[in-house]
């Protein structure tokens, strides 16, 4: 793509791009996917690990990627291009450019069980992500949501010490706020995002 990307970070919740992404975040994922953007807002205030940039080309918004920086690794929470902007390669341009500066990368997608979510899969897979070869389950971001099963994909290659066990374990802690010791059973309770307890 010969067309121009500019990622440009957000810094506080009251960034007026926020209203874009809000709207973008919304259209994309459905609720048991997303936290509420009150949250999100919340994370930019109070949250070093979490960091959100949004996506232009000519000044023009086309998207956003939310994601953490973790010692070792970062991992991608959401990433969305606008409606009006999709099919014209600039979810493949934002990868490559985020990964060109920021590796490795860990993120979250749903197991190839139909076709649209092999073509993800295979999305990610064209950009250089392979899937870990272990079981993944995302906790959910409201209690009583059901725990999602999903797979874990990887871009580049982690510390030799970062085993999947403790990515797993990070972005549960951190990015769910889920007690690891609660994260062997997804029967068992485990902090509510949203409530804060």
């Amino acid at each position: 793509m010969n067309q121009r990307l500019v990622m440009r970070e957000v810094k506080e919740g009251s960034d007026p791009v926020l209203a874009s992404v809000e709207r973008t975040y919304t259209a994309a994922f459905p609720v048991k996917e997303r936290r509420d953007f009150a949250l999100v807002r919340e994370l930019l205030a109070c949250e070093t690990r979490f960091r959100l940039c949004g996506l232009f080309h000519e000044r023009q918004y086309i998207g956003f990627i939310s994601f953490w920086q973790f010692e070792g690794f970062t991992y991608i929470e959401h990433f969305a291009i606008d409606e009006s902007r999709r099919n014209e390669g600039w979810g493949g341009a934002a990868l490559r450019a985020f990964t060109a500066q920021v590796h490795p990368v860990v993120l979250e997608a749903e197991p190839p069980g139909d076709e649209w979510s092999r073509r993800r899969i295979r999305f990610y897979e064209r950009l250089g992500f392979v899937v870990y070869p272990h079981p993944y389950l995302q906790p959910p971001y409201r209690t009583g949501d059901p725990w999602i099963p999903l797979c874990l994909m990887k871009y580049g290659k982690p510390h030799p010490e970062l085993l999947f066990g403790q990515v797993k374990q990070t972005i549960y802690r951190y990015v769910y706020q889920v007690i690891p010791e609660t994260t062997l059973s997804p029967e068992l309770p485990h902090r509510d995002v949203e409530r804060g307890d």
